[in-house]
């Protein structure tokens, strides 16, 4: 019996100069776990996206209770639509552990949310009372008051 093996030439786009070569009955994994440990992995979007959802989710109630309050803000939304039953289905469609907040948590989010908004634009307004008076200009210190 007569049998013929050729070999296969193997390179990627990235390292076009690499040449990885195996007979066509090599079914083995040498030739990439070689390349995986020769090959530095390039920060893509594409990658810190898979690096993100290999890490698991990042659902926090918290976070959850402060974009839902914030969607209901800036899209000017009733108070009473976080109590709507399809819109719970489908955020626990996405995670399965969600507790929607009821339209008064949402309520007293907004309220604390527009308290702390409040006191520090009137810390950053009297600062800038203060650079007015100096001559100074007030913008060059919006940017250092991001703490």
């Amino acid at each position: 019996m007569l049998v013929v093996l050729f070999k296969s030439y193997l390179t990627t786009a990235r390292h076009p100069s690499h040449i990885r070569t195996r007979r066509s009955d090599d079914v083995s994994t040498g030739n990439l776990n070689r390349h995986i440990r020769e090959c530095d992995p390039v920060a893509t979007l594409e990658h810190k996206v898979m690096a993100k959802f290999v890490a698991g989710c990042t659902y926090t109630q918290e976070r959850f209770r402060f974009q839902l309050a914030l969607w209901v803000v800036q899209k000017c939304r009733p108070y009473a639509i976080v109590e709507d039953e399809e819109l719970g289905t489908a955020f626990r469609m996405l995670h399965g552990s969600v507790e929607v907040p009821s339209r008064f948590s949402v309520i007293r989010d907004i309220n604390m949310m527009y308290g702390m908004t409040k006191a520090r634009l009137i810390a950053w307004f009297e600062v800038c009372v203060g650079y007015r008076d100096s001559g100074l200009s007030c913008r060059s210190h919006a940017k250092g008051f991001d703490d």
